[in-house]
């Protein structure tokens, strides 16, 4: 239910968000850790392969971040039209997903987070 919900949330996206940036980290294995040192509390953003930072990826507003997120086995294809529309399809061995959004990570988030939930046990 969480992921279908975070596609809706993607599809009626804009632009860039910073609140679906970190929706989308932690649906993806990251965790966000309340900290607190001598300067005060902090938040400390930890993703599955080591990565470490105050905020998550700016994946909502960078391709580069969003590919990421496609599995190693996979390939992409974007596409971003003369009236501005956007469309990314991910494909495996077997399926492909297709993401429509209002920019080309957009797009290619929904294509990888519907690759994602179709491909759970």
């Amino acid at each position: 239910m969480f992921m279908t919900d975070l596609i809706s949330r993607l599809q009626a996206a804009t632009g860039s968000n910073r609140e679906l940036d970190a929706e989308v980290a932690l649906a993806n294995g990251f965790t966000k850790e309340h900290r607190e040192d001598l300067q005060g509390p902090y938040i400390r953003w930890r993703g599955p392969n080591g990565w470490n930072s105050p905020d998550p990826p700016r994946y909502t507003e960078s391709i580069d971040a969003a590919l990421m997120l496609v599995k190693t086995d996979c390939w992409w294809q974007l596409i971003h039209y003369s009236n501005g529309s956007c469309e990314a399809m991910v494909v495996d061995s077997n399926r492909s997903w297709l993401g429509k959004g209002s920019t080309p990570a957009l797009a290619l988030l929904i294509a990888i987070e519907r690759a994602k939930e179709n491909s759970k046990p």
